[in-house]
């Protein structure tokens, strides 16, 4: 998708060890990949080195996303590990440009994630209030596009995310599995699984 769009320059939120960066890297993209663990930006620095590929990294303990900078941004498994993802897509979306694409995926926390705090509700109730316009399903993965909002539509934004996600998600949900169609549903929705 950021091919087809000319998008560039991406942001690896949480890069952990960094893959995911690697990959856009050997495709010609200019990466910066952000981090809070010191020790991982490291072995990222390492990995990317031993590769000859170029990387910025920044260390979320120190210094702020700039503005107005990344044109695609990932944040994989990363959310669920915040007590306010609402304030972090804020942030990210200050960090896009407009038109940009930001490719989501959230884990549920339960007994195997105990440190995952955040749940899917309250992270993609904040999406579109944040100034991201859903665009595809690929598998658990979900890619948005950096919109602006005036701010009635921001408002309204924040007012349906909490109602939908908040009140309706999960019962609707609920009850497509009772009465037999969620797989039909999902897969008209979403695609086929791959």
């Amino acid at each position: 998708m950021a091919r087809k769009r000319g998008l560039t320059q991406v942001l690896d939120f949480g890069s952990g060890i960094g893959s995911v960066g690697i990959f856009f890297a050997q495709n010609g993209m200019e990466v910066t990949l952000a981090d809070v663990s010191e020790p991982l930006l490291d072995y990222v620095a390492w990995r990317f080195a031993s590769r000859g590929l170029k990387v910025t990294l920044i260390d979320l303990n120190r210094i702020e996303l700039p503005k107005n900078k990344f044109e695609v941004v990932t944040a994989f498994d990363v959310l669920e590990h915040l007590a306010r993802p609402a304030e972090t897509l804020r942030t990210l979306a200050a960090s896009m440009k407009t038109g940009g694409l930001i490719a989501l995926n959230v884990e549920e926390p339960d007994a195997r994630f105990p440190q995952h705090i955040a749940n899917y509700e309250e992270v993609f109730s904040s999406v579109g209030a944040a100034g991201f316009h859903r665009l595809q399903f690929l598998g658990k993965t979900e890619v948005f596009e950096r919109v602006q909002r005036g701010a009635i539509s921001t408002q309204w934004q924040a007012v349906w995310g909490k109602i939908w996600y908040g009140a309706l998600y999960r019962k609707c949900v609920a009850l497509l599995e009772a009465i037999g169609i969620k797989q039909t549903l999902r897969r008209w929705i979403k695609g086929p699984k791959k």
